[in-house]
């Protein structure tokens, strides 16, 4: 997941001339906003999954939260 703030989609609405949110929407609105998210940007996971932690998180290796103490950083 990218961090708050890190636009990597153009706006369907901004192509369109059509988004009202302008400088608060979360997509792109133009290729200058645009940015590259890779994998290495989630390498750590800082903070405990509650829903595995009950038994029911469904997202496995793919949940930006830590399964157990051995992947908390």
């Amino acid at each position: 997941m990218p961090p708050k703030g890190f636009k990597t989609v153009i706006c369907k609405f901004w192509e369109n001339n059509m988004c009202a949110k302008g400088a608060s929407c979360t997509f792109a609105h133009g290729m200058e906003e645009l940015r590259r998210y890779t994998n290495a940007m989630e390498r750590f996971k800082t903070k405990l999954c509650l829903f595995h932690m009950q038994g029911r998180c469904c997202k496995g290796p793919s949940c930006p939260y830590a399964h157990g103490l051995q992947e908390l950083r």
